[in-house]
């Protein structure tokens, strides 16, 4: 069913690259921070009332969604499902940074500010990329310390896994925006290699998905901390995919605009990619009270959706050869919060993602 979503996904950028040929005439910004902010504000006992960060997230939307417009061939349909992804991520960041979950809303709300940083990302695609680059490496602090203090609790060692995989995939993309920032000429510019860069992010992606599949196939039964721990890690990896597919959606404007052909195995993987921006922000944004069963569908749909990618670009990136932790080690960690638990499991050395199990 994935599968089909995905060719569906290619056939929609078509259609909508085709439309964003024709001239929209000007555009005005009509998603407000403020607005989503206020209305999961509660009364004067709320998590989360720091207005400061609220501004910076808007100015950060607002530059990209306005750079965003003037894109042209399929660029235009990848950064417009970025923005409207983004747009999900900032509701369900604001909401959990609102509810009386200790590990949702700090974490959450720690999350939130870091995207403040990102408030001059504006007026062009070079500005963009170049603005990026100069605050990823603090963003990416900022995350691992959320997943060091807020999460190690819960999911123990494997957190280290994470935040390791959060560095490659951080270290390989500031090495391509490095690398394509000092390009001048087009032909320069097409040919830095962006499929490290997509193989990291499915890396971060297996970690999550891996996890995920560990504490809901073995850990019975799984507690409110243990989803909401992963929940947090999907939304650290989901942001990173609007990043990805946001500088990518830069680039190949870029590349349309000089009229050098964007390589094909990038127009393959990127419209893999835009299928899990669009499906993996679609299950988050519909995580409610309660929790944990909404959580738990989510967690289901983010490995299905991780199993559907893997398949989608291995004839380009080749065959996913697994993460740095195993189904094993994870357990390890968890072996004091799961009440049942097969000793036999905590040797497994399985360390790619199968599927969730059905009852």
């Amino acid at each position: 069913m994935l599968m089909l979503k995905l060719f569906f996904v290619a056939a929609l950028l078509y259609e909508t690259t085709e439309a964003s040929k024709i001239q929209t005439g000007d555009k005005k910004v009509s998603f407000s921070v403020e607005k989503i902010w206020q209305n999961h504000k509660k009364n004067d006992d709320m998590c989360y009332d720091d207005n400061r960060y609220v501004q910076s997230v808007q100015e950060y939307y607002t530059g990209c969604r306005e750079v965003s417009w003037m894109f042209r061939g399929p660029s235009y349909c990848i950064a417009d499902n970025v923005m409207i992804s983004m747009e999900s991520l900032i509701t369900k960041l604001l909401y959990f940074a609102n509810t009386n979950s200790t590990v949702l809303a700090s974490s959450a709300a720690d999350i939130f500010e870091s995207m403040s940083k990102c408030k001059r990302l504006k007026t062009s695609c070079l500005i963009i990329i170049s603005e990026f680059n100069k605050v990823l490496p603090r963003m990416v602090k900022d995350f691992n310390g959320v997943v060091e203090a807020k999460l190690s609790n819960y999911i123990g060692d494997v957190s280290v896994s994470f935040s390791d995989a959060v560095v490659d995939l951080s270290d390989e993309f500031s090495n391509f925006m490095g690398k394509y920032l000092q390009c001048s000429a087009s032909e320069c510019k097409g040919k830095v290699d962006y499929k490290p860069v997509f193989k990291k992010c499915q890396r971060l992606m297996n970690t999550v998905a891996l996890i995920a599949e560990t504490i809901m196939n073995d850990c019975e039964p799984p507690t409110r901390e243990h989803f909401e721990a992963v929940t947090i890690l999907s939304l650290i990896f989901c942001y990173f995919s609007i990043a990805v597919q946001g500088i990518n959606s830069c680039v190949q404007d870029q590349l349309y605009g000089d009229e050098h052909p964007v390589p094909k195995d990038i127009e393959s993987i990127s419209t893999s990619l835009d299928f899990v921006v669009v499906e993996a922000h679609q299950a988050i944004f519909t995580i409610d009270y309660p929790f944990e069963d909404k959580m738990n569908e989510m967690l289901i749909t983010f490995v299905d959706i991780t199993l559907a990618f893997n398949k989608a670009i291995k004839d380009i990136l080749g065959v996913f050869e697994g993460v740095a932790t195993t189904r094993g080690e994870i357990l390890k960690n968890l072996s004091k919060c799961c009440k049942k638990l097969d000793p036999a499991a905590l040797n497994d050395r399985t360390n790619i993602v199968k599927g969730i199990v059905s009852e």
